[in-house]
């Protein structure tokens, strides 16, 4: 079972003969069965744990953290290393956190612009 993030949406609600009036549903966090694709076969990479984190980095921090704890990581990991990390982690949060993988996405392509050129 995978921990997921859903966020806030309206939804209506019925009250007998009265209009329906939107409601708002808060952003809730539940266990959905894995749905990731079958047959997806063997791991194909490793992500060692707390590899960014040492740095500074983490997704639920804003953009200016998330780029200077790359810069760090960078500097001590090289650019190739670090591009990777980061792709790998907007793949593990593509289907069960979509805002993480869309962060991961911007940080990875904020990288190749940054020093994608220099290597």
């Amino acid at each position: 079972m995978l921990r997921v993030k859903r966020r806030a949406h309206k939804r209506r609600k019925y009250r007998g003969r009265t209009l329906p009036k939107p409601i708002d549903v808060s952003e809730t966090t539940f266990l959905i069965p894995d749905r990731g694709r079958k047959g997806r076969g063997e791991k194909i990479f490793d992500l060692q744990k707390g590899e960014l984190s040492k740095h500074g980095y983490s997704l639920t921090e804003k953009t200016a953290v998330r780029r200077a704890a790359l810069k760090k990581s960078v500097e001590e990991d090289g650019y190739k290393t670090v591009l990777g990390r980061i792709h790998a982690l907007s793949i593990i949060h593509r289907r069960t956190n979509p805002i993480y993988a869309l962060k991961a996405k911007l940080d990875r392509g904020w990288l190749v612009s940054e020093f994608g050129s220099h290597t």
